[in-house]
């Protein structure tokens, strides 16, 4: 039988932290671990419930940064205005996770600690530039990215003792449009083959800054570094569209070389490339 902790404080979970070894698990949302525990019988020595600690569960924008709580939901996420004015891309992410009743109780700071290579909310916040905060059994926070933070698979760089506090990205001026796409496995409650986050500048109709990610691809999201040095200063329109589908497939070819589903997916991310190229850079026909 596992020890539970529920601290409330901030101060009560540093003093949890301190009694956290290799063996211990953390619920926030519940929707991985307990699927884990029941599928798998895993039975840690402890478990911290995160579920009531105050101060963790916020939405704001600070000095033109956004700020999130490691315990807001999908759901939260998904309908946070603040959030769809500055990132619409990571509320849109939210909104295709899992199940309603999924949306309701899992938690961004649980979709990263998790590290699924196919966690929706994951994708954007790697496009984003995203740092995680993250504090330890001292009390003591520090920043990485997500990008970083994510090693591969359902394995992150967190230690048994500490545990993700907050999120923390660049808010996108009114200038930027962004978006999300999926192909998921089923067509109720879909988990990602295969997901494109991205986030374009446009003046005068030309491309002055583009932020591209995938996801459900490798052991992990990764930015497009690539294609967005290429499509920066270009027109948007039905050939260069083309040309944005062709370098994501490319891409992707390169993440994955001789993985049985590349077939698959080198086909199905030339559609979700022209889809949203065209939901966020809207070009003009010809």
């Amino acid at each position: 039988m596992s020890n539970v902790i529920r601290p409330e404080t901030m101060d009560e979970l540093r003093s949890a932290l301190d009694r956290t070894t290799p063996f211990s698990k953390f619920l926030a949302g519940g929707t991985d671990l307990v699927v884990a525990m029941r599928q798998s019988g895993l039975e840690p020595d402890t478990i911290v419930d995160l579920s009531g600690v105050s101060g963790l569960k916020f939405i704001e924008r600070d000095n033109g940064m956004m700020r999130i709580g490691a315990l807001v939901t999908f759901s939260e996420l998904e309908k946070n205005e603040i959030l769809r004015k500055h990132a619409f891309c990571l509320a849109k992410a939210a909104s295709q996770v899992g199940s309603v009743q999924i949306r309701n109780m899992g938690t961004l700071g649980g979709n990263v600690a998790h590290a699924s290579p196919a966690g929706d909310c994951i994708t954007p916040l790697v496009m984003l530039g995203a740092t995680a905060v993250i504090m330890d059994k001292n009390g003591d926070c520090s920043e990485k990215k997500v990008s970083d933070l994510i090693l591969s698979p359902n394995k992150t760089s967190l230690t048994h003792d500490a545990v993700i506090i907050e999120f923390r990205f660049e808010a996108n001026d009114a200038a930027y449009r962004s978006d999300f796409i999926k192909v998921g496995s089923r067509s109720t409650v879909t988990i990602s083959k295969i997901n494109i986050a991205l986030a374009c500048k446009m003046e005068q109709n030309l491309v002055v800054d583009i932020k591209v990610a995938l996801g459900a691809v490798g052991i992990k999201p990764f930015r497009d570094y690539e294609t967005e040095h290429a499509f920066k200063g270009m027109v948007p329109n039905d050939n260069s569209a083309g040309l944005f589908a062709s370098a994501i497939r490319k891409r992707v070819e390169a993440s994955i070389p001789g993985r049985s589903s590349l077939a698959y997916k080198r086909h199905a991310v030339e559609g979700l490339a022209f889809d949203i190229f065209h939901s966020v850079l809207r070009p003009i026909s010809g």
